[in-house]
């Protein structure tokens, strides 16, 4: 089951900061009206943000809307400053894309950097931008439905969260997670998850994760929160459950599903999927999926491979991740996977495409990430009856999905454990004990497993609080799935009409499309008949 394991934890590594999320209002409904050509990837061009540009249209913004003088030129002020904002973003996301396909490009790593640490400042600017409009005397008229809609700028009217010490804290997290990079580059000059890798270059993540941790902490602290999961939750996420009932969720997960993990674990499901694919198989399969599917799946997957919006290709020097980002100055979106070259990459690609079709129809989603994981994660199930020839695929998905559950819920309730050491007892031999802990409370012990292995969830270092999205979107998407058994073409209607969702709460979505909520009484049950039905 390790391979399987290892597949999951590459999904969709989609950094929080990357997706330019700030301009979720009017000016981007008014966006969508606009007439654009498409662009080709290869025609995209990477510009090093200038950040003394971005100050000085910063300024005259503020000026402008605080003046309050007129409207028109109070919209064209807010308006200069997200075009800028969206520049920012699709450069760094443009470097992001280069990097991990090459990690040795000296180049590349360098504009990374550069971006990831003046994303704070970008971030700070529109919140400059948003406290400038509170305080304008066309606030009124900014509040209109037409516009940013009422009591938008209610939030704004305190003072900015964005003081010089949380900015500062902020570099320092973004200096520790260039290391990581550099870390897990240099780590692939040994073999992987040998007692080499984890004693040499595990050591030095294991570390550098405390590290992270204890700037992480620092950083909730300074905003007035009173725990990481409480910030992370509130400020990148804005989910519609706590942490505190994440963690009931996932304790039960391990009581209800472990004993099926790990009796999967001792079966040879990953031989079914053992078999060679190449990057034309794999593509295939998931154009057949989507042409298949009809409609804003495969309007979507042609723009994709018309304007050439994806690299699944292999590369001896890529990223082992796979994630979807918005290159929000094109209006285009973007898949990246560093492939297996076996059978799993042809999920992962769905997977991946699924958040490509979610941003294709909103032009730039702003759903909750526990939304946009159900959008991805629901389009890998349905992909199993719109495919071709996925027998095998289909027995694999289902031992893949109970991974989701089990490991990405003790990823997930590691997490918001580990943030919770204090100061004295934050140490490397402390965080081991825990991830072992829980690890073995869940049945990783039934496969070939390293306890110190945690280093290479790549999640804990780049985007904190993730995994659990996994989890929750996981178990929406499987009730498309169970829909489409049921009858032929419901979990598609349904797939089709949310995919213009972007709700930010889940257990809203849950009930504004006919779904049981994950959390909702028996509904784990409910779940663990349907492995063992499969499975069995």
């Amino acid at each position: 089951m390790h391979k399987i394991r290892i597949q999951i934890i590459a999904l969709c590594l989609t950094v929080v900061l990357l997706t330019g999320c700030g301009s979720d209002d009017f000016l981007d409904t008014l966006k969508k009206y606009e007439y654009y050509e498409p662009v080709a990837y290869k025609d995209m061009k990477y510009v090093r943000p200038d950040m003394d540009e971005i100050e000085n249209i910063l300024a005259e913004s503020c000026s402008i809307v605080q003046s309050g003088e007129s409207f028109s030129q109070a919209l064209d002020a807010i308006y200069d400053f997200y075009d800028i904002y969206d520049r920012f973003h699709t450069n760094y996301n443009l470097a992001y894309i280069h990097y991990n396909g090459d990690l040795t490009d000296g180049y590349w790593e360098e504009e990374f950097n550069f971006c990831a640490k003046n994303v704070s400042a970008i971030e700070n600017g529109l919140e400059e931008l948003y406290y400038a409009a509170a305080k304008s005397p066309l606030r009124d008229e900014l509040e209109d439905e037409a516009y940013f809609g009422a009591d938008y700028f209610d939030a704004y009217e305190s003072e900015s969260t964005w003081d010089e010490e949380l900015l500062d804290l902020m570099e320092q997290e973004a200096v520790l997670q260039s290391q990581y990079y550099e870390l897990w580059d240099q780590s692939t000059s040994v073999e992987y998850y040998s007692d080499s890798y984890f004693s040499s270059y595990g050591t030095q993540m294991a570390e550098l994760f405390v590290k992270l941790i204890e700037v992480r902490q620092q950083i909730a602290a300074c905003a007035g929160y009173d725990s990481y999961p409480e910030f992370v939750y509130d400020m990148y996420f804005d989910r519609d459950y706590t942490p505190a009932q994440a963690e009931r969720y996932l304790t039960e997960i391990g009581e209800t599903l472990c004993d099926i993990y790990c009796q999967v674990n001792q079966t040879d499901v990953e031989e079914l999927v053992d078999g060679y694919s190449s990057e034309e198989e794999t593509f295939q399969y998931v154009k057949d999926a989507a042409s298949a599917m009809g409609g804003s799946m495969k309007e979507a997957f042609e723009i994709l491979e018309k304007e050439g919006l994806y690299d699944i290709s292999y590369g001896e020097n890529k990223y082992d991740s796979s994630f979807e980002v918005y290159l929000w100055s094109y209006y285009e979106p973007f898949v990246f996977i560093c492939p297996y070259m076996d059978q799993t990459d042809k999920l992962t690609f769905a997977h991946e495409f699924g958040h490509f079709v979610n941003d294709y129809v909103c032009d730039g989603s702003y759903a909750g990430t526990d939304i946009t994981e159900v959008h991805s994660q629901a389009f890998e199930y349905l992909s199993l009856c719109y495919g071709k020839d996925t027998a095998d695929l289909t027995k694999y998905k289902m031992a893949d999905s109970l991974s989701v559950y089990v490991e990405q819920a003790a990823y997930a309730l590691f997490e918001h454990q580990v943030y919770g050491l204090p100061g004295d007892e934050l140490t490397v031999e402390n965080v081991m004990a825990l991830y072992e802990q829980i690890g073995s409370g869940f049945g990783f012990n039934s496969w070939d497993w390293d306890s110190r292995d945690f280093v290479t969830i790549a999640h804990f270092f780049t985007d904190p609080m993730y995994v659990v999205s996994y989890v929750v979107g996981n178990d929406l998407a499987m009730q498309f799935y169970q829909q489409e058994l049921e009858k032929n073409g419901a979990g598609l209607k349904i797939y089709e009409e949310c995919l213009e969702s972007e709700e930010s709460y889940i257990i809203s979505f849950a009930e504004q499309y006919g779904l049981e909520s994950p959390f909702a009484k028996g509904r784990l049950q409910e779940v663990k008949e349907t492995f063992e039905r499969i499975l069995k």
